[in-house]
């Protein structure tokens, strides 16, 4: 009883989940009021953006003394930004890819997304991995390189 009429609550839209959470209110109806007013305040004044895809593919890499030239690739996550609506959402995104030599398994990171906001500062960071296996050339592929380019 001392506690009163309390709940915790969740609610989501698209990509955006809140947590609510109303202590103390005097009866039910005001507590469910309020914590209607927190979440619909809450999506009004935010929201979630998608800001990288891992079903996306990033751009090939080439791989040193590999079977094939190049292994594709794509993020290794999905990267959500979480902020208020009327802030500057402008969001940069910076790819790196490392120099990469065989053997490359699927799922080894071959470079990194940064992001980073209007001021500079780094929102989040994602790697991106090949999806696909590469073997290391052999000597016997050399040799037949060699003589197919001869």
């Amino acid at each position: 009883n001392e506690a009163k009429s309390c709940l915790t609550a969740t609610a989501k839209r698209g990509d955006t989940r809140f947590i609510a959470t109303v202590i103390g209110a005097p009866d039910s109806k005001t507590r469910n009021a309020e914590m209607s007013k927190l979440l619909n305040d809450g999506f009004a004044k935010y929201a979630t953006v998608k800001l990288v895809d891992k079903s996306v593919e990033t751009d090939p890499v080439r791989v040193e003394n590999g079977k094939t030239e190049y292994v594709r690739t794509a993020p290794a996550c999905d990267f959500h930004h979480f902020a208020e609506k009327t802030a500057n959402r402008e969001i940069t995104q910076t790819v790196e890819y490392y120099t990469v030599h065989a053997p490359v398994q699927a799922g080894d990171v071959v470079g990194k997304i940064t992001l980073t906001d209007a001021s500079g500062a780094v929102v989040g960071e994602v790697n991106i991995i090949a999806t696909e296996s590469a073997a290391k050339s052999g000597y016997g592929d050399i040799v037949n390189d060699f003589i197919g380019n001869w």
